[in-house]
This record gives C-alpha cells, sequence and structure tokens, in this order.
C-alpha cells in the first residue's frame, strides 16, 4: 500500500400547557403543537417556545394561539396577522437536506416564476409545473391549502360570534394567517383576562425523511406581518410571540457500519493474472442508519477513488432491512486505493481499503 493511503488512513481514523405567559400582561402570539399524527398533546410552552418531540415521518398540528391583549386593546380586537418564517424554519435544522414542510407542499423551497411547463423543468426538474393560479413552479399534487386553514367553527376563534372575514397566503412558506371582524367599531372581541387563548388558525407540517437536531418556526417580526388591531386600526406587535420548536433524534444518521467496520482494509490475495474465476474481495457493505432505510436508492449515494482515476466502482444496488442497508458494489475494492461511498443527504463519508495480506490493518 502506498504512502499516500497511510496518510488517508489517518485521517479516517481522526475523522468521521397553557402558554406559560397566562400570567404576563403583554399581547402573546403563540405556535402551539396540538396533535401529532392525528393524536391530541399536551404541548410543553414556555416564553422560549412551545416544544414537542418528534422522528421523521412525523405530521405536526400546530395552532395559532392569541392572548393577553386586554391591557393594550381594552376596546377590543378587531383584527390580526401572523405571518410564519416557514422558508427559515423549513432549513432550520442542522441537517440542509433534511426539511420540515407544511402538509401539501410540493413547490421548491424558494418561488420561481414560470410561463410555461419547460421553464419549471429547466429550473426545478422533471415533475415540476407552471401553475396557471400562481405563475409559480409547483410539484406533482401540489395542495398547500391541506397544510394551513382559519377554521371559524373552532369554538375558541377569536371572533367566533362576529361576522368576519378570514384567509391564509400560501403563495409562498412564509405563509400569512389573516382575520378581520365586519360591522364597524363596535365589533370588536373583548379579552376577560386570565391567559385565555384564542384560536388563529391551524398549521399542519410533515418532517421529512433525514431531519434532525431542532426545528425552530418562528413569526416574521415587523409591524406589517404580525400585529393585532382593535377599531382604530393602529397595529400592535405581539410580544412574546412564541415560537413552535420541534426536537428531533439528533444527526449522524449512521450508527455503525458492520461487514466491514469504517476505514477497514480488504486483505484478501490478488486476484491472478488472465484468471477467469470472478475477483474474490468485499463487493458489499452494511450500513446502519437512525431512520428506516425503506425507500433508499443507489442515487442516494456517491462514489469516489482515492487516489482518482481507473477503475472506479459504483453502487449497482441497495437492499433496505429495517435500519439496515446493504450497499452493493459492482466490483470489489480496488488495491492499493480507497474506495469511498458518500451518503448525500446526511454528508457522511466512509472509505474502505484494499491491500492483499494486509491482515492487520496498518496500511502497509
Amino acid at each position: 500500500m502506498t504512502k499516500s493511503l497511510v496518510s488517508i488512513k489517518l485521517v479516517c481514523a481522526t475523522a468521521f400547557m397553557s402558554v406559560a405567559t397566562s400570567t404576563a400582561s403583554a399581547i402573546t402570539f403563540a405556535l402551539k403543537p396540538v396533535k401529532k399524527n392525528n393524536v391530541a398533546v399536551v404541548a410543553n410552552c414556555t416564553s422560549n417556545g412551545c416544544f414537542i418531540d418528534a422522528v421523521p415521518g412525523d405530521e405536526i398540528e400546530v395552532e395559532l394561539r392569541i392572548s393577553n391583549f386586554a391591557a393594550q386593546l381594552p376596546g377590543g380586537a378587531q383584527g390580526y396577522q401572523a405571518r410564519i418564517e416557514g422558508r427559515m424554519g423549513a432549513q432550520s435544522g442542522p441537517n440542509p437536506n433534511g426539511l420540515v414542510l407544511p402538509k401539501g407542499w410540493t413547490a421548491p423551497l424558494d418561488s420561481i416564476p414560470c410561463l410555461n411547463d419547460n421553464q419549471c423543468v429547466v429550473a426545478a426538474g422533471l415533475g415540476f409545473t407552471c401553475s396557471l393560479q400562481t405563475g409559480r413552479c409547483v410539484g406533482p399534487g401540489h395542495s398547500p391549502i391541506s397544510g394551513a386553514v382559519i377554521t371559524t367553527s373552532n369554538p375558541n376563534y377569536i371572533f367566533g360570534e362576529l361576522d368576519s372575514i378570514s384567509d391564509v397566503n400560501r403563495a409562498s412558506l412564509n405563509y400569512l394567517f389573516f382575520a378581520t371582524a365586519l360591522g364597524g367599531p363596535g365589533a370588536v372581541v373583548l379579552d376577560p383576562g386570565g391567559g385565555v387563548e384564542f384560536y388563529g388558525g391551524t398549521y399542519i407540517l410533515i418532517v421529512k425523511d433525514f431531519s434532525c437536531g431542532t426545528y425552530t418556526f418562528g413569526f416574521r417580526r415587523t409591524v406589517d406581518d404580525t400585529l393585532i388591531h382593535g377599531s382604530n386600526l393602529v397595529p400592535i406587535q405581539p410580544d412574546p410571540a412564541i415560537p413552535l420548536v420541534i426536537n428531533l433524534p439528533p444527526c449522524g444518521p449512521i450508527k455503525d457500519i458492520s461487514d466491514p467496520p469504517h476505514c477497514a482494509i480488504d486483505a484478501r490475495r490478488p486476484h491472478p493474472n488472465n484468471s477467469t474465476e470472478p475477483p474474490e474481495g468485499i463487493n458489499s457493505v452494511k450500513w446502519t442508519f437512525d431512520v428506516s432505510t425503506l425507500g433508499m436508492i443507489p442515487a442516494h449515494f456517491t462514489t469516489s477513488m482515492v487516489p482518482a482515476g481507473a477503475p472506479t466502482n459504483s453502487i449497482t444496488t441497495v437492499q433496505s432491512m429495517v435500519n439496515d442497508l446493504q450497499i452493493n458494489l459492482s466490483t470489489v475494492l480496488a488495491t492499493n486505493r480507497w474506495t469511498c461511498i458518500e451518503h448525500n443527504a446526511s454528508s457522511r463519508e466512509h472509505c474502505y481499503g484494499a491491500l492483499p495480506g494486509d491482515v492487520n490493518q496498518s496500511a502497509t
């Protein structure tokens, strides 16, 4: 084995309740989780956030809650709006490839204007089309209305006793909830105090594969985006504006590699010249993930050779076994080189060497 391979091996060895503001007098907006996978949950809320534990695949139903406006709006509230920092929240975890998205959202993360489908295929990829309604590129089955609504029949809806207009602007991931009571200056809702929470909307999120760590969905804190007002229409910003905090398992989805371990060296005998027998040696590895490997395909991985050059190796097939994944290579590991495999979503890379006779794994 060459000296460069020893150097690489050294690198391998070292690398690889109610909202807790009920006693406050300040106007409070909060994103409060109420269901997970359609099962009711009790939210753990503090002034720093409303917290919920989740794993990839979970559906989290959140409600916008409004409270504590009696002191600043003694005459009552007549309208509100709240813009969610959904674009920032979608990728707020440590792994940029792990997303938390509103239910029904299949469009690109950032809006792409379009005039025809071909522009979307070029800009976003196959399967994307141009929405005639919005003039933006969307993916198959794009239906953002399923992830954000204001249910005026909710018994705690802030304007439930009044005529009102309400809607959600879902043109971008930064959804805007808004509602206004109709009927003139007298059409207001009084806050009885005591931290009573009024309902202002429903926001449903889906935790996508390879999400890990902590994701935070807060409010856009400008008076033009998140506000409440009385009959005088003077906007007041809520403070505190309590975000939703989703705690997922820690990142680093590869727990271990067995058969062979990370940075192992294949010490099989060299392949005889002119032999018609298949080459001997390692031609598959097994990785263990913290998430299910069902649905993983070879395209989710990238192979490379160190030093670069021919012959190369590639992944032909993968076989899912719950959280384990067998990765099958096109040929056995190349002698005197490292064959490296990277999992694209997590950016984790593991390398395997081959040196006939190196039974003590010294790379020499």
